[in-house]
């Protein structure tokens, strides 16, 4: 009866594990979103039950929410289009009329910006780093664009774990950083969440002791040509990647209830 006991709650916990941590973020002031209408859900990684983001908007937070996760927001020199983030200044909650499709909900009608929405042509790319994640493997779906706001032109993104000085310049991101360049984002509507097209999603290991002081995502809206004003930042879902030796825990933890359940139908 012990043994049985001790391996349900051996199964239990090894599942709870599996499952790992989920950070939801909401960027702007529209609103948390609700619901599961959301890239980690369509990709499986977040439960159903995992409904619920934080809505976080322009302001640094040495505790966001109370969740002991700090935020860090960063652009260029207003009015110019310099090559630089500098996370000293300001930032903007920008929203939008609900567009269609997956661009309907609150998750995807606001964000956080470089500046108000505005037709100049001027670069203006957006920083943002988020501290206090522990160590460890961690998948990262970002949303950076959205068409209620300005679906005209392409977004760059990289993403990462990193130790990022103040200021940095953005050419040398990738390079000097060792950040993944994820590639562009069109911000066309859809009926779906589709990878690398509405939004991109990477994996990152996070190791203090090698340095790493956050997660960074950057995006520049300068692609192909296109230089648009408004850069935004939209929503964020970070999930912990179980390591290696949980997916064991647990196939030995479920191993054992099936021979505990064998041995007691072989002596009924």
């Amino acid at each position: 009866m012990k043994k049985n006991r001790f391996i349900s709650i051996l199964a239990c916990g090894a599942a709870l594990g599996l499952q790992g941590a989920v950070l939801q973020w909401d960027f702007g002031n529209g609103g948390a979103y609700v619901g599961t209408n959301t890239p980690g859900h369509v990709a499986g990684d977040v439960l159903a039950g995992d409904n619920t983001f934080t809505q976080v908007g322009s302001g640094d937070s040495a505790n966001v929410a109370g969740s002991g996760y700090s935020i860090d927001w960063g652009r260029n020199q207003s009015g110019t289009s310099e090559n630089r983030i500098q996370w000293s200044n300001a930032m903007t909650n920008v929203s939008g009329a609900a567009g269609s499709d997956i661009f309907s909900t609150s998750l995807t009608t606001d964000g956080v910006s470089s500046s108000t929405h505005n037709t100049s042509n001027i670069r203006s790319p957006v920083g943002l780093r988020i501290g206090g994640l522990a160590d460890g493997l961690y998948r990262a779906y970002i949303v950076v664009n959205n068409t209620s706001v300005d679906g005209l032109a392409e977004t760059k993104v990289y993403a990462g774990a990193a130790t990022l000085t103040t200021p940095n310049n953005m050419t040398g991101i990738s390079a000097t950083l060792g950040l993944t360049d994820l590639g562009n984002v069109s911000g066309a509507t859809s009926a779906n969440w589709v990878a690398n097209s509405n939004y991109v999603t990477t994996e990152f290991t996070i190791n203090t002791a090698g340095g790493d002081d956050g997660f960074y995502v950057l995006s520049d809206s300068s692609v192909g040509g296109l230089t648009r004003v408004h850069t935004s930042i939209t929503a964020l879902q970070i999930v912990a990647v179980p390591e290696p030796n949980s997916l064991v825990l647990i196939g030995l933890a479920f191993g054992g209830l099936m021979l505990l359940k064998r041995r007691r139908y072989m002596h009924s």
